[in-house]
């Protein structure tokens, strides 16, 4: 909680959907934990089961049916969970270019020069099923925030960011982020199944060509945060930006 003399950081319209949809990962994670600790459950009632003393032998059996069916659930349990850790990277990164593409329509809206040496045009058509020059304004921008995102990954935004005056994410961020894309890359078009390319650019995670990539809890802590690295750096930037060009016409 903030005091009274504090003030809420301000942020951009595209910083409170990332927050959104990160806080529904969080969540969508979070229900992890019930599942370890049906896990833990289920390990205890199978140590107590075959703790007991099994002298007929229609008991011992039931034991051993017993002992079978808990293992089944907690094999079936474990491989849910491994589930949602793995794909907790896609979308992480779906909620990071989602945030990208809005905050630079939304900035190139404040600041119409950020789009100087855009190269968007709209067709006759378009022009024609246009409502108002308004609408067509807006669907230019958000082509171009799309040519933008969809124009390489987090290092090369990082490098058109810089150049247009955002240098506040740190290397390490980025160096995280190329990471978590390339794992999101593999989860999406390799089930997971590390590749020859996949193990040679990503040497940190010590993993070997054919094994299944298996996400793990501090990966995920460590990628979550690198995202909100680098989104927090990129607000801060054109919150600046556009605070700055709204004070000038407001002069």
């Amino acid at each position: 909680m903030t005091s009274e003399h504090e003030t809420t950081p301000i942020r951009t319209p595209a910083f409170s959907t990332f927050d959104r949809n990160t806080d529904k990962l969080l969540r969508f994670v979070s229900t992890t934990q019930p599942l370890l600790d049906q896990v833990a459950s289920e390990i205890k009632s199978l140590s107590s089961a075959s703790g007991r003393r099994a002298e007929p032998l229609t008991e011992a059996a039931s034991t051993v049916e017993l002992a079978r069916s808990g293992l089944a659930s907690v094999e079936c349990l474990l491989e849910s969970f491994q589930t949602i850790l793995d794909w907790t990277p896609v979308l992480t990164v779906t909620a990071v270019e989602t945030y990208l593409g809005d905050v630079l329509a939304y900035a190139a809206g404040v600041c119409p020069e950020l789009m100087e040496k855009s190269d968007q045009s709209a067709s006759y058509n378009e022009v024609l099923q246009a409502s108002s020059v308004q609408q067509l304004a807006g669907d230019l921008r958000a082509r171009w925030a799309r040519k933008f995102v969809n124009d390489g990954g987090p290092r090369t935004w990082v490098d058109r960011l810089s150049r247009m005056g955002a240098r506040s994410i740190p290397s390490d961020v980025v160096e995280m982020l190329e990471t978590l894309w390339g794992v999101r890359h593999l989860m999406v078009h390799s089930a997971g199944v590390v590749t020859s390319d996949f193990a040679a650019r990503h040497p940190e995670l010590k993993v070997k060509v054919g094994e299944t990539l298996r996400t793990r809890i501090p990966y995920v802590k460590s990628w979550v945060s690198a995202a909100f690295g680098f989104v927090e750096g990129t607000d801060q930037y054109f919150v600046q930006r556009c605070a700055s060009r709204a004070d000038q016409s407001g002069a």
